[in-house]
């Protein structure tokens, strides 16, 4: 995600998230050049 998503879609997103799941925890990361490894590891998730 780039830096404006992470401001425009993240907040309004976890302002849901937060009203519909409380006391979920949600973690963003960059897409790089580990982000396969990290799927595939079970690092990461969808």
């Amino acid at each position: 995600m780039t830096d404006v998503s992470h401001i425009t879609l993240l907040t309004r997103m976890l302002a849901h998230v937060r009203a519909q799941a409380p006391g979920i925890r949600l973690e963003a990361a960059r897409i790089d050049g580990n982000t396969e490894r990290a799927l595939e590891s079970g690092e990461a998730d969808l």
